[in-house]
């Protein structure tokens, strides 16, 4: 269990700094030239959702007396033009409809979820440098630097973890490996179907099929961590696939063995004693019976004579 919160801790610690790396090298317009108009749009979008949270809040208000007054109406048109259309047919000072009561949150955040997707679009088109350089920093940082580590990232120094041959902890792990493995930790590949998605589909095409790669990553990430939480060695599927295993060490990096394969260890002593004892046991026994037996032939020739 100490192996397990362990690894957690070093793969958040380990993504965080992924991600500042990642995050200072897009914002440098010289190796990400649409910086500034992805801030542009992701400022946007925020205010787009302090928008019709706003509008939510003063609707829920406005709707209390079953009616919208001239100042409200005014309110709205000059406050939230992009909503305009779904108050349109609300007379001023006259009684709102049950269904417009009913509905009208609903549209609000349906119209807000129109808008998030057309700019989140626009971000993902122009963000293809920026993914590409989250990309590289995160294959080089989970990937390249382990080798040259000898096992380890900064996250798994930090809490003395490292990566070993399953089989042999002293055999070398090839670089490819460290890479491979990289790329499922990373989810890459979904980030590749992205990318290729946002240039090769229509924008009703790409978010339809977003949706589905999505959930795929979802079962992904819930396999990796079925296994990663179920198995004893805490060995997910990656490690499985390359024949890997995590371990601690201590501060000479020799290996400090889990509580667990101990508490077995000792277990199949216990057991292998005991299984020793009843072979001796049921030797014995059948040594006895011989001599026993052997007692009786004797009695019985003397008899006999």
């Amino acid at each position: 269990m100490k192996k397990y919160f362990f690894r957690m801790g070093a793969f958040l610690i380990d993504t965080v700094i992924a991600i500042l790396i990642a995050s200072f090298l897009c914002i440098i317009p010289f190796i990400n030239p649409n910086a500034n108009k992805i801030a542009d749009n992701q400022d946007a979008l925020k205010h787009e959702y302090e928008l019709a949270k706003d509008l939510r809040d003063k609707t829920e208000n406005y709707i209390k007396d079953d009616k919208i007054n001239q100042f409200e109406y005014k309110e709205i048109l000059d406050q939230f033009p992009t909503y305009y259309d779904l108050f349109k047919d609300v007379v001023v000072d006259e009684k709102l409809s049950d269904d417009f009561k009913n509905n009208i949150q609903n549209k609000i955040a349906e119209q807000y979820n129109s808008i998030a997707t057309n700019y989140s679009y626009d971000i993902n088109k122009m963000g293809l440098s920026q993914t590409i350089i989250t990309i590289v920093v995160y294959m080089l940082y989970f990937g390249v630097l382990p080798f040259v580590m000898d096992g380890q990232t900064l996250g798994k120094k930090l809490l003395r973890l490292k990566v070993v041959d399953a089989k042999d902890e002293e055999k070398s792990i090839p670089i490819w490996k460290y890479l491979i493995r990289a790329f499922l930790i990373c989810e890459t590949i979904f980030t590749l179907a992205s990318i290729i998605m946002i240039n090769v589909l229509s924008k009703k095409a790409f978010i339809n099929a977003s949706f589905y790669v999505k959930q795929a990553q979802y079962l992904y990430e819930l396999a990796f961590l079925v296994c990663f939480v179920l198995r004893e060695d805490q060995r997910s599927i990656h490690d499985l696939l390359l024949g890997t295993t995590v371990i601690l060490i201590d501060k000479e990096g020799k290996r400090i063995p889990d509580p667990v394969y101990i508490q077995k260890e000792e277990v199949q002593e216990v057991k292998e004693v005991k299984r020793e004892t009843k072979k001796q046991v049921t030797s014995s026994k059948k040594t006895t019976k011989k001599k026993n037996s052997k007692k009786e032939e004797v009695k019985a020739e003397k008899v006999n004579d």
